[in-house]
């Protein structure tokens, strides 16, 4: 049975609704580093955060999908491209990151990682935000 475009805004707002929880978690991985001894070999975290990392272009691409079926108004359709856009050039920037994250041995690197990373999660999760703001429109 075909969905109706009322279905599918709901099932693409579901989808903004657990990609922000991915993100959430993201940010609290982050933190973790944050508040850990970077005096220690690498932070604990950072294998986590890597894999946090890497599953949200994933989860990304399936609310694109979902973009693609909702039929929106002009408008709503741009500001959803404006969104989408910004929000994967942060993605891949968080992926970036997350490398550099990954090879860092010096504190201040860690901490440097960390600033970036979580300046990028926090942007992210504001373009979902938006996102989730003009689908219930």
């Amino acid at each position: 049975m075909q969905q109706t475009p009322r279905e599918k805004i709901m099932e693409l707002s579901d989808q903004l609704a657990s990609f922000e929880q991915s993100i959430e978690r993201l940010q609290g991985l982050i933190g973790d580093v944050a508040e850990s001894d970077l005096s220690l070999d690498g932070a604990p975290n950072v294998a986590e955060i890597s894999q946090q990392s890497a599953l949200l272009p994933a989860q990304f691409q399936k609310i694109i999908a979902a973009l693609n079926d909702a039929q929106f108004n002009p408008t709503v359709e741009r500001q959803m491209g404006t969104y989408q856009t910004e929000a994967h050039r942060r993605l891949r920037l968080l992926g970036i990151e997350a490398m550099r994250l990954r090879t860092a041995r010096q504190p201040a690197s860690i901490a440097r990682g960390q600033q970036q990373m979580s300046a990028h999660v926090s942007q992210l999760r504001q373009f979902v935000q938006a996102m989730q703001a003009a689908a219930s429109e």
